[in-house]
C-alpha cells in the first residue's frame, strides 16, 4: 500500500456506505472485508477524505456537496445515488465551450481548468466521452 493512489480506493458504493451509515472504524473495516482492503481505509484517512467524529466515520465536507449527492476528488465527481463518475480532463489549447456554467451547477460549475476539455462519464463500467 505504500504508493496507492487515492482514486483507486474510491467508489460510489464505498462513499455512499460512509455517507448513509456513518460506521465506526471497526464496522467499516468489517464492511471492506479482506485485510488487504483495510489499506483503503488508511489511504482515505491520510488524504483526509474520511474523517472521524465522535467515533464515527464521515465524508469530508470539503469534498461532499451540501445536498450529499456528489463527492469530488481531484478531477472526478462521484454521483453517489446514480453510480456515475464524471472525470474532467482539459486539453491544452482547446477552446472553451459556449455554456460552461450549466455542466455541474450544484457544484459551482466546472472545476477550474476544465473549460474546453472533455468529460468522461463512467456508469456501470461503460465509458463515454462528452465535450464540455
Amino acid at each position: 500500500m505504500k504508493h496507492t493512489r487515492v482514486a483507486a480506493c474510491l467508489s460510489c458504493r464505498l462513499l455512499r456506505y460512509v455517507r448513509d451509515q456513518r460506521p465506526t472504524v471497526d464496522e467499516f473495516l468489517a464492511w471492506l472485508g479482506s485485510p488487504a482492503d483495510a489499506g483503503r481505509y488508511h489511504v482515505l484517512r491520510k488524504a483526509e477524505l474520511l474523517l472521524l467524529e465522535n467515533g464515527r466515520l464521515l465524508l469530508s465536507p470539503e469534498h461532499l456537496s451540501a445536498d450529499g449527492d456528489h463527492f469530488t476528488w481531484a478531477n472526478s465527481m462521484y454521483h453517489l445515488d446514480t453510480e456515475m463518475v464524471w472525470v474532467f480532463r482539459c486539453a491544452i489549447g482547446s477552446s472553451p465551450s459556449q455554456d460552461q456554467s450549466t455542466a455541474a451547477p450544484e457544484m459551482g460549475g466546472l472545476p477550474s481548468g476544465a473549460a474546453g476539455g472533455t468529460m468522461e462519464e463512467t456508469a456501470n463500467d461503460a465509458s463515454r466521452n462528452h465535450t464540455v
